[in-house]
């Protein structure tokens, strides 16, 4: 049996094996598109274009910002803007998640965020075991929460 799916203007099924084919003519179909993992250099090309992308920027950050010194005012500039960039997207993730994670309840969410906050301080500011217990507790909520 074929599923019904729209695709822009165009009304597809997909076929036994995989193909998209048109509606009302079966006999116009397409291929199925391939997994990202049936194809290597396909994969090699996408990882090859986002390290070109990244990588300069990097290096450049890196030969510029060589002689700032760590308690200069353009370094704790730069700390409190990635700080806040990166509360502002935690806040976005848990308020207004995508994807899977808006299937959590909001309770979960912020519980493993409460908590994985006051590991991170009881532990004495140590980020990794406030991030891992942070998901541990998400992970957790997500399994009682069903």
């Amino acid at each position: 049996s074929s599923t019904p799916r729209d695709v822009g203007l165009q009304a597809l099924s997909v076929g036994t094996n995989g193909a998209f084919c048109e509606r009302p003519n079966p006999t116009l179909c397409y291929p199925p598109m391939p997994a990202l993992t049936d194809s290597l250099p396909l994969a090699a090309i996408i990882v090859l274009i986002a390290l070109l992308a990244h990588e300069p920027w990097r290096w450049l950050g890196l030969f510029l910002g060589r002689n700032v010194q760590v308690d200069s005012p353009i370094f704790n500039w730069v700390r409190a803007v990635a700080t806040a960039l990166v509360a502002g997207l935690v806040m976005r993730l848990i308020l207004f998640p995508a994807g899977a994670l808006a299937q959590v309840p909001l309770g979960v969410r912020i519980g493993a965020l409460a908590g994985g906050l006051a590991l991170f301080f009881i532990s004495r500011r140590s980020l990794g075991i406030g991030v891992a217990g942070g998901a541990m507790l998400l992970l957790a909520g997500i399994a009682f929460s069903r």
